[in-house]
């Protein structure tokens, strides 16, 4: 075995290495900042299904009791997010407000996914937790 070979093997498992080792890079949190959103309404109210603002405005909870089904609308008035009866939550593809809310400032919206395919398509739902 040549010197190359074995330098090329030893570079190779401490790169091998440091990928087993390496921890994934910590995202700064949410956090409060000088902005607050208040939830007005919930259309219909329903019981076992609540809905709040934690962190200022930094995220939205929506608690689903188990055997509740809810479908939140994006911006269009056609499904967003859809919470299953099991707890179960899906994102339509087809909507706008999947790539909108993306990021806290946006993201942009692919080809083709528009107000129509959000309200006027069946939706292509993804699981996302």
């Amino acid at each position: 075995m040549t010197a190359a070979v074995r330098l090329g093997r030893v570079l190779g498992g401490a790169a091998l290495l440091l990928l087993l080792l390496a921890s994934p890079a910590g995202a700064d949190p949410a956090k409060p900042g000088d902005y607050k959103s208040t939830v007005t309404r919930v259309v219909p109210p329903v019981q076992g299904v609540g809905i709040k603002v934690v962190g200022g405005d930094g995220f939205l909870e929506l608690q689903v009791d188990k055997g509740h089904e809810v479908t939140v609308l994006g911006y269009s008035g056609g499904p967003w997010l859809h919470v299953r009866p099991d707890g179960t939550v899906e994102e339509n593809q087809k909507s706008p407000a999947t790539f909108q809310n993306a990021t806290r400032y946006g993201a942009p919206v692919p080809d083709g996914i528009t107000a129509d395919t959000e309200t006027k398509q069946p939706p292509e739902y993804k699981v996302v937790r």
